[in-house]
């Protein structure tokens, strides 16, 4: 992937089940064996005034290859 392979990035768009409509952003850092990925997710439609609430998350790990 182009030339930031240690940034990556992500979108995304849920539909239907509980959660109804969201969307969601997130990035990642990747140096050596060590990996930290944050994503957030707009419960609702994208605008603020119409957002059933937020999602944030955080994953942390280290590869011991």
């Amino acid at each position: 992937m182009g030339g930031i392979g240690w940034l990556p990035l992500r979108m995304g768009v849920v539909m239907g089940g509980r959660i109804g409509f969201g969307t969601s952003l997130g990035f990642g850092f990747r140096l050596g064996g060590f990996a930290l990925d944050i994503g957030m997710m707009n419960r609702g439609f994208v605008s603020p005034q119409n957002s059933k609430g937020l999602v944030v998350a955080m994953e942390m790990g280290l590869g011991l290859h």
